[in-house]
């Protein structure tokens, strides 16, 4: 009778508590005893949320576990109502501290983040957009407790991992040792093998100097790669009168022009002043071959900038055609396909032409300073000594060269000049009463017939002793028919673009005459006839 009486209150009470849980289906309570203790929600007891946030309690009291059911104690609602002495379990109810509810969400979130760093595993750019360390231990810095069987997963993961990785580079390394190794033999048994300068003498085999003739065979390779590999840098000298007696070989960047990098425009060039006329004076008597070590992409488009027609500078040969030795790029001469007692090479730097010293020339660099006048100094001992070996009919330049070389090696204007003074004061203090009559030798007649141009008759020049007049004035002579041959092709040009302008006028204004369209045009139609 005693547990009939307290049955309505009880029903009561766990009718309240479970409407309190919002997670939990409400059932109506049936009025059987059994079915009331035995009934339990719908999810378990433990909040399963999808974060890590423990839920504040919905009413702020201490429960006690009772029937499956958190009652709230005597002491706490201030009720009287009797507590049962014993009250009967259920089988399915799991006991919980008070901690219970916050170890099982920490559980939850432990569980939802190492799915997803399984995920990142799988996928790192996903991870990489969550902001997800794949490597980082299973609940690292997430204020809940580390899972050891998730911890020794990603352990013996990594692990895994890195042994096939290392398995991975070691099939890598194992196939690039193995195909340096095929291409290393089948180079030294092409390399070994005899070539046409090569023929293997009677009685000799095959192998008996194969690693000998593999070795001369890839030294020649690494000249040919470090410098040029073709015998002869320029073709054959053109027959008369195209030819040009002697070949001037002039270095590019900071003798004829300076090259500087603007990171706004790129590449900016200034010009030497006087390079224009240096070039198309020294050009009547000089065969000029720009031999550089600036690289090809760099210095043609500046040389074709200057002479886009090739009317001054004939050849142009760059850094690709030098040999690398002993860090500067040097230029062999010998490799011109050109006479060296007739060749000349003016560069800044004298280890360019260490090959051939007795053949080179030191010009002073030149970075920009407008007031300079090398060129027109250095032209002028040019033209005097392609005189002085045409009227005395010198075949080899280099002992003239020499001597330059010997007074001032550095400036070979200043040297010329110095020694004309000394040539020209020992004559005259030898033979002080000779007269100089120089206007015997007739300077258009040297010029034709070193061209082999005209049928005048050349006089040989005046037995005097002192030459060195002579030499100035016959340069001075063909200095000013050179300036006035440039102004008067300067003129024909000048004549040539104009009336070259005024026939594509006409041309234009008989097309507006007929109506013809631009199609018109573009077919054919309005244009001159063709000849017959």
């Amino acid at each position: 009778m005693t547990f009939l009486a307290r049955l309505p209150a009880a029903l009561w009470r766990a009718s309240a508590v479970a409407a309190s849980k919002p997670t939990c289906s409400y059932r109506t309570v049936s009025t059987s005893a059994t079915t009331a203790f035995h009934r339990r929600p719908a999810t378990p007891p433990t909040l399963r949320l999808s974060h890590a946030t423990t839920l504040p309690p919905l009413i702020p009291a201490r429960w006690t576990a009772h029937a499956g059911l958190k009652i709230k104690s005597k002491e706490e609602s201030g009720q009287s109502t009797p507590k049962p002495a014993s009250a009967p379990q259920s089988e399915r109810s799991e006991p919980r501290d008070d901690a219970g509810d916050t170890q099982g969400l920490d559980l939850f979130a432990q569980a939802a983040l190492n799915q997803k760093r399984r995920e990142a595993q799988a996928n790192p750019m996903a991870a990489a957009a969550a902001d997800i360390d794949p490597t980082a231990n299973p609940g690292e810095g997430t204020g809940a407790p580390v899972d050891p069987l998730e911890a020794e997963r990603q352990r013996k993961w990594k692990e895994e991992a890195e042994k096939e990785q290392k398995k991975q580079m070691a099939k890598t390394y194992r196939f690039l040792g193995g195909s340096l190794l095929v291409v290393a033999l089948g180079s030294f048994v092409y390399l070994g093998l005899p070539h046409d300068s090569q023929k293997l003498e009677d009685g000799e085999s095959l192998w008996t100097n194969y690693h000998l003739r593999a070795w001369e065979n890839l030294q020649k390779l690494r000249t040919d790669l470090a410098g040029h590999g073709r015998e002869k840098l320029l073709p054959d000298p053109l027959a008369p009168p195209y030819s040009r007696p002697l070949t001037l070989c002039i270095e590019l960047t900071d003798a004829l022009v300076h090259l500087e990098w603007d990171k706004s425009v790129g590449w900016r060039v200034a010009t030497r002043p006087g390079v224009k006329q240096f070039l198309a004076n020294l050009s009547r008597t000089y065969e000029i071959v720009i031999f550089t070590t600036s690289p090809g992409y760099l210095a043609e488009p500046v040389c074709a900038a200057f002479d886009p027609y090739f009317f001054y500078m004939m050849y142009r040969i760059y850094r690709e055609h030098t040999i690398l030795k002993d860090g500067h790029y040097v230029k062999d001469l010998s490799k011109l396909n050109r006479d060296l007692s007739k060749t000349i090479i003016l560069d800044i730097d004298p280890a360019s032409f260490q090959l051939q010293p007795e053949n080179g020339l030191v010009l002073k660099a030149w970075t920009g300073d407008r007031s300079d006048r090398e060129l027109k100094k250095i032209e002028t001992f040019l033209e005097e000594i392609f005189v002085f070996m045409t009227v005395y009919d010198i075949q080899d330049v280099r002992p003239i060269l020499n001597i330059v070389n010997t007074i001032d090696p550095n400036d070979p204007a200043k040297a010329w000049a110095e020694y004309k003074q000394r040539v020209r004061a020992d004559l005259e203090a030898r033979n002080p009463s000779t007269a100089v009559n120089a206007s015997s030798t007739s300077t258009r007649s040297l010029v034709g017939r070193l061209f082999g141009a005209g049928t005048g008759v050349t006089q040989q020049p005046p037995q005097s002793t002192n030459i060195i007049d002579q030499i100035e004035r016959i340069a001075a002579e063909e200095h000013a028919i050179a300036e006035k041959d440039a102004e008067s092709m300067k003129e024909q040009m000048l004549q040539m673009q104009r009336e070259q302008e005024e026939a594509i006028k006409k041309q234009v204004e008989d097309n507006k005459k007929k109506g013809l369209k631009l199609w018109d045009y573009v077919n054919g139609a309005g244009g001159a006839p063709p000849a017959q």
